[in-house]
């Protein structure tokens, strides 16, 4: 990959590479928390800054959730795998609304979505299964 900079001198090439791949982290965070913040018209700054800090406690919840309970434990660190519960899916598990008003809520099956296991390392260990 080509880098571009101007009146910055690096100290190497892998700092630059460094550099911009933390940007990268940053933005996706911040992408992320768009995606997850409730949209709203009122111009109340106290709601507005309710629903931004909502849409953060998400998506910190989505990292760690990954880190400590989806990840798979190896020598040398974590296997983080995103494919066991992908970002959109939970926003889509948020934003359904339980379909009975009493008793426990039923979530719908679109698609075969919930037809899915999440599994830690070990096959006995189930975490849920849809």
């Amino acid at each position: 990959m080509i880098y571009a900079y101007w009146g910055f001198k690096p100290a190497s090439p892998d700092s630059v590479f460094t550099t911009y791949r933390l940007r990268f982290g940053i933005e996706s965070s911040y992408r992320q928390m768009h995606e997850g913040r409730i949209r709203t018209t009122t111009r109340r700054p106290a709601v507005r800054l309710l629903y931004v800090g909502i849409a953060l406690v998400l998506r910190n919840l989505w990292v760690w959730l990954h880190y400590a309970v989806l990840a798979m434990p190896r020598r040398g660190g974590r296997v983080i795998l995103l494919e066991r519960l992908r970002w959109e899916t939970l926003l889509l598990c948020c934003s359904m609304s339980p379909r009975k008003s009493s008793g426990s809520p039923t979530l719908p099956s679109p698609k075969g979505m919930w037809n899915m296991s999440l599994r830690c390392s070990r096959p006995t260990d189930q975490l849920w299964n849809y």
